[in-house]
C-alpha cells in the first residue's frame, strides 16, 4: 500500500499530452463545512478519548488549468481544523511530556490547518463527463494544547507534508444545469493514513462566455491517523456537511 500514492503521481506524470485544458482558465471557490469531529490523540502511546464542539470551518481554493502540454495543473485548498473538547481519562495520559494522572479532567484545543498543494492532469474532459488525476502533497500545521482542571498545561507542535493521491469525478446531468462530483485524496504510509473525500451535487447558475459560476453543496469526510509524527499518536475524523460557490474565468 506504500506504493499507491507514488503510483498515482507516476501514472499521472506520463499522460498524453491531450491531458491539459483546451484554453487557460482560473477557479476559484469558497464553502462552508459544517464539522463535526470525534477520536482521540496521545503521545508515548497513551490516548484519550476527547468529546469535541461542532463548529462550521471555511474553505477557500484557486486552481489554475492550462492548456501546455505535459505541465500540470495546480489547485491550492485551505481550511482550518479546529475544535474545542474535553474528557476525563479513566487511565493514565501522558501528553507534551506531561503525565495526567488517572481521573483527571482535560480540556483540549485543537489548532491545525490543512493546506493541499495538488498538481493534477486532466485525464478525460468533455461537456458531460471529467476526471482529473494527480498529486496532492497536504500540509498540516497547528498545534494541540491539553490543559487539567489544576493548571497543569501541555502542547505538541504539528508541522508535516505528507504525499497523497489525487482523483477527481464529475458529471453533467443533460438539460438540467446539474452536474455530480466526486473527490478522493488518500495515503497511507510507515502507519500513518489519511482519507480525505467528498461528494456533492452542483448547480451551473450563469454560464456565459466570459464567467461561469456554479453552486454547490455536498458531504467532505477526512479521517487522520498518525502514528508518532511529530510526538503525536492520533486518529481524528472530521465531517460533514457543505454548500459553496466557484467562479470561473
Amino acid at each position: 500500500m506504500k506504493k499507491t500514492v507514488w503510483a498515482l503521481a507516476l501514472t499521472a506524470s506520463f499522460v498524453s499530452t491531450q491531458a491539459g485544458a483546451d484554453v487557460m482558465g482560473l477557479y476559484a471557490g469558497a464553502q462552508a463545512w459544517q464539522v463535526d469531529t470525534s477520536g482521540n490523540f496521545g503521545s508515548t502511546n497513551t490516548r484519550a478519548d476527547f468529546a469535541f464542539d461542532e463548529n462550521t470551518q471555511g474553505v477557500f481554493y484557486v486552481a489554475v488549468e492550462h492548456p501546455v502540454p505535459l505541465l500540470p495543473n495546480v489547485k491550492i485548498r485551505h481550511n482550518d481544523l479546529a475544535a474545542n473538547g474535553n474528557t476525563m481519562v479513566s487511565g493514565q495520559f501522558s501528553f507534551g511530556g506531561t503525565d495526567y494522572a488517572a481521573g483527571s479532567s482535560l480540556s483540549t484545543s485543537f489548532d491545525v490547518t490543512n493546506t493541499d498543494f495538488i498538481l493534477y492532469y486532466e485525464i478525460f474532459d468533455n461537456d458531460l463527463f471529467s476526471i482529473d488525476l494527480g498529486a496532492n502533497i497536504k500540509y498540516l500545521d497547528g498545534d494541540i494544547n491539553v490543559r487539567d482542571a489544576r493548571g497543569n498545561a501541555s502542547s505538541e507542535k504539528l508541522s508535516a507534508p505528507l504525499p497523497l493521491g489525487y482523483l477527481k469525478a464529475e458529471a453533467a446531468l443533460p438539460l438540467t444545469g446539474l452536474s455530480v462530483f466526486g473527490e478522493v485524496n488518500y495515503l497511507t504510509l510507515d502507519g500513518h493514513e489519511i482519507a480525505d473525500y467528498q461528494a456533492g451535487v452542483g448547480y451551473n447558475l450563469i454560464d456565459t462566455v466570459a464567467v461561469n459560476i456554479n453552486l454547490h453543496a455536498g458531504y467532505r469526510a477526512m479521517s487522520v491517523q498518525l502514528d508518532d509524527l511529530d510526538n503525536i499518536d492520533a486518529k481524528l475524523d472530521f465531517d460533514g456537511g457543505f454548500v459553496g460557490a466557484e467562479i470561473h474565468f
